[in-house]
């Protein structure tokens, strides 16, 4: 009887441990960190970026579901004062240490035609031509990318330019013909839009001057 007694004792503790550890299975289910939002935004020089925000879920070792979003956290900074591709990582880790993937937002910062507008210094580097710094005056045009160039070259002639590329950070000079002169030319702005880089060339029909010319504000 007492072999039976405890034969049994141990089959009821061993059930036992068996209910408990399947009760209590280790948490190894990392968070789930959701963007709201899109995962690519765009802003303008000046404009204040408003992060849409996220959310985290998490599961633990009973595979039961609550919000993690207090868990999150981020990095990175948008610079809206300079143009290019600022990124935001977010991650969640839980108690038991398992860490999240990362998500990422990228937020472009862009250049417009109201970003740069404003009263230049000009100097420039001109082809067997000698060239004297002059003042030019850019404001916006038609569209939010195009702009007009007053005293373009020293040559007392506004020229059109349109900027584009990759955040906007380049500037185009289509051919044009202004004052009996064809004008033409490319360049590059600066992240903080306080320098613009211009190559272009000016036409007369008999001549042509080949400059580059620094603006500077």
């Amino acid at each position: 009887m007492k072999k039976q007694i405890l034969s049994i004792s141990a089959v009821l503790l061993l059930t036992s441990a068996m209910i408990f550890t399947s009760c209590n299975k280790e948490d190894v289910t990392a968070p789930t960190v959701t963007l709201l939002g899109d995962a690519t935004m765009t802003i303008y020089i000046g404009e204040t970026f408003t992060d849409p925000g996220f959310k985290a879920t998490d599961l633990d070792g009973k595979d039961n579901e609550s919000d993690a979003t207090s868990m999150v956290v981020k990095t990175g900074t948008v610079d809206n004062t300079k143009s290019g591709d600022y990124v935001i990582t977010y991650s969640a880790t839980d108690e038991a240490g398992n860490k999240s993937t990362d998500v990422k937002r990228t937020v472009s910062v862009k250049h417009n035609a109201a970003s740069i507008a404003g009263l230049y210094s000009v100097t420039e580097s001109c082809t067997g031509v000698p060239s004297s710094p002059f003042n030019s005056n850019i404001t916006q045009a038609a569209t939010t990318t195009t702009i007009n160039i007053s005293n373009f070259g020293d040559y007392s002639v506004v020229v059109q330019g349109s900027i584009g590329g990759a955040n906007n950070n380049t500037i185009t000079i289509a051919s044009q013909v202004i004052g009996g002169a064809t004008f033409s030319g490319s360049g590059t702005i600066d992240p903080d839009g306080k320098k613009l880089t211009i190559s272009y060339s000016a036409n007369d029909g008999v001549n042509t001057v080949n400059c580059t010319q620094t603006m500077t504000r």
